[in-house]
C-alpha cells in the first residue's frame, strides 16, 4: 500500500499487513493469473476445434448414456416379467381355480388354500431376492382380494381387499398380458412390481394374478451402471482428447519460444558484440587520444554487460525447459548478506548514476531462510539492476524488509524513476515485454528478468508483484515462505 506524501515521495507501509500481503492491493487476479510465455500463441482456431471436439464427445456421452439407461431399464423389466410369466406357468391353474374364496369354510376349502398357501412359499423361498409373492383374484365387478400371500401372515389375507396399485392387476384381468409397474415406495421399501396372469386352460379362464415384488435397489444399480460405461469412456476420450490437445499446445510452443529466442538472440546479442567489434578496432588500429579510448573502453564495458544479461537470460529461459533445472536445491543462506552483496556489485553502475542504494532500517540482523541461493540471487539482482536502469539519477533506492501475520517475509525494491503505465503492469511479466515508457531511454535488456523472476519466487513457494506509477516510481515486492518448499 502506498501513502502519497506532502513532498509526493511514496513509502511502503511494511507494518501494515493484510491477509498475508504488504499492503492493500498484493497480488492482482490479473497477476495470479497471467499466463506462462511458454504458452503458444497460435491464434483462436485450435483452441476452437478442440472445444468443437470436446462439446461432441460430451454431447455423443450424455445422449449414449441416456440410450443406455432406457435400454437397461427396459430388458431389466422384461427380465422381471418373464420370471412372474414362469412363476405363474409353474402354478397349477386348475388347484388355483379349485381354492374358494375365504368366505367358505368347509374342511375341503381349508384343504386348498393350505396346500395353495404352502406352494406359494415353496416358490418365494425358491426365488431369495423376491420381495413378496402375492395371489389376487377379481370378484367379477372390479374388486380385487387376496388369495394367497407370501410369508407367515400370507393365509391371513386370503379374503382381505388388495391393498397394492390395483391398475396393472386390472389391465391383466382385462387383457391376459403381463405387465410391470413401478418402482414405487421411499427409500429401501421402494419396490418393482410384475402382474402376470395365471390361466386355467381347461375352462379358459383366468382364476388369479400372480404379483411379484422385487427389491429396487439392484434395479437403481443396474440403471446407474448402465449410466456410468458411456459416461467413463466419455470421460476416456475427453482425457485422450486433453492430452492430445496439450501436447500439441506444448509442442506449438516450444516451436514458438525457439524462434522467440532466435529472434531476441539475433538482436540482442549482436548489437553488444557490433559494439565490442566497433570499439576493439579503434583501440586496435590507430593511437587514440585518452579521452576517445575511455569512451571506447566505456563501450565494451556497458557492451559486456549488456551481452552476459542477454545470454544469462535466454540461457535461463532454455534451463527452465528441463525438469533437472526446475529443481531447487534449498540450503540455508542469509538473505541480508545476499542483497549486500548485490548492493556491492550494483555499485559501479548505480554510481554512474549518481544513484544512492540504501536499506530500510527494520531490517534484523540476520534473516535466515532454506532456499535455493543461486537462483534467488539472480532474482533480486535482476530487481536491482532495474531500479537503477529506469530510476532518475541522483534518486535512492531503498531496499526493504516487511513480515505478514502469517511469518512470511516481504523484501521489496523501491526506485523514483519512471514508473509502469497502469495497463501494462499485467504485460510486464508475461517476457519478452518491455514497457512503452522505456524506448525514450537507452536502456537494454530482453524483457525476460520479471518473468524468469517470478517463476524462481514461485518455485520456492513464494509471490512476486509489484506496485507502480509513472513518472513516481515503482516498488517491487517478493513474499517468500519461511520454510520454501519446492512446487515444481
Amino acid at each position: 500500500m502506498y501513502r502519497r506524501r506532502a513532498q509526493h515521495r511514496w513509502k511502503p507501509e511494511t507494518e501494515q499487513v493484510n491477509h498475508g500481503r504488504v499492503g492493500t492491493k498484493g497480488l492482482t487476479s490479473a497477476e495470479r493469473d497471467q499466463p506462462s510465455l511458454l504458452g503458444p500463441s497460435t491464434g483462436h482456431r485450435p483452441l476452437v476445434g478442440y472445444a468443437v471436439k470436446l462439446s461432441v464427445t460430451l454431447l455423443l456421452g450424455i445422449a449414449l448414456s441416456v440410450i443406455s439407461v432406457v435400454s437397461a431399464a427396459g430388458i431389466y423389466k422384461d427380465i422381471i416379467r418373464s420370471r412372474a410369466d414362469g412363476i405363474a406357468s409353474a402354478l397349477d391353474a386348475r388347484t388355483v381355480s379349485a381354492v374358494g374364496d375365504a368366505a367358505v369354510d368347509t374342511e375341503q376349502a381349508r384343504l386348498q388354500r393350505s396346500e395353495l398357501q404352502q406352494r406359494v412359499n415353496r416358490i418365494a423361498e425358491a426365488n431369495d431376492d423376491v420381495a413378496s409373492l402375492t395371489l389376487v383374484r377379481s370378484d367379477g365387478s372390479g374388486g380385487l382380494y387376496y388369495l394367497a400371500g407370501t410369508g407367515e401372515s400370507g393365509s391371513r389375507l386370503s379374503g382381505q381387499t388388495y391393498r397394492g396399485d390395483p391398475v396393472p392387476v386390472s389391465q391383466v384381468f382385462d387383457d391376459g398380458h403381463a405387465v410391470v409397474s413401478g418402482p414405487s415406495g421411499e427409500g429401501r421399501a421402494s419396490r418393482l412390481s410384475a402382474a402376470a396372469p395365471i390361466f386355467d386352460d381347461s375352462t379358459y379362464r383366468m382364476p388369479a394374478v400372480l404379483v411379484l415384488e422385487v427389491p429396487a435397489a439392484t434395479y437403481g444399480l443396474a440403471l446407474v451402471f448402465a449410466a456410468a460405461v458411456p459416461l467413463l469412456l466419455m470421460s476416456l476420450v475427453v482425457v485422450m482428447l486433453t492430452t492430445r490437445h496439450r501436447t500439441r499446445r506444448r509442442r506449438e510452443a516450444g516451436v514458438n519460444l525457439r524462434a522467440e529466442m532466435i529472434s531476441i538472440a539475433s538482436h540482442e546479442i549482436r548489437t553488444p558484440l557490433t559494439g565490442l567489434r566497433w570499439s576493439a578496432e579503434n583501440l586496435l588500429s590507430k593511437k587514440l587520444s585518452p579521452k576517445v579510448m575511455q569512451h571506447s573502453l566505456e563501450i565494451m564495458y556497458d557492451s559486456a554487460m549488456r551481452l552476459n544479461d542477454s545470454i544469462e537470460d535466454i540461457l535461463q529461459l532454455a534451463s527452465m525447459e528441463s525438469e533437472k533445472s526446475r529443481r531447487l536445491v534449498l540450503k540455508p543462506a542469509d538473505l541480508r548478506t545476499m542483497l549486500d552483496d548485490i548492493a556491492a556489485v550494483q555499485r559501479l553502475p548505480a554510481e554512474q548514476r549518481e544513484l544512492t542504494m540504501e536499506f530500510s532500517k527494520n531490517w534484523p540482523k540476520e534473516l535466515i531462510v532454506p532456499c535455493d541461493q543461486r537462483r534467488l540471487k539472480r532474482v533480486f539482482n535482476n530487481i536491482v539492476s532495474n531500479a537503477i536502469k529506469y530510476s532518475e539519477p541522483a534518486s535512492t533506492i531503498t531496499i526493504g524488509y516487511g513480515r505478514t501475520n502469517d511469518g512470511n517475509h516481504i523484501i521489496y525494491v523501491q526506485d523514483r524513476g519512471i514508473g509502469i503505465p497502469a495497463d501494462e503492469q499485467d504485460k510486464v511479466w508475461s517476457g519478452f515485454y518491455r514497457a512503452t515508457n522505456t524506448a525514450d531511454r537507452d536502456v537494454n535488456g530482453t524483457g525476460m528478468g520479471l518473468y524468469l523472476s517470478r517463476a524462481i519466487v514461485e518455485q520456492h513457494g513464494g509471490h512476486m508483484w509489484l506496485e507502480s506509477e509513472v513518472d513516481r516510481g515503482t516498488i517491487m515486492f517478493v513474499e517468500l515462505p519461511d520454510e520454501p518448499m519446492d512446487i515444481s
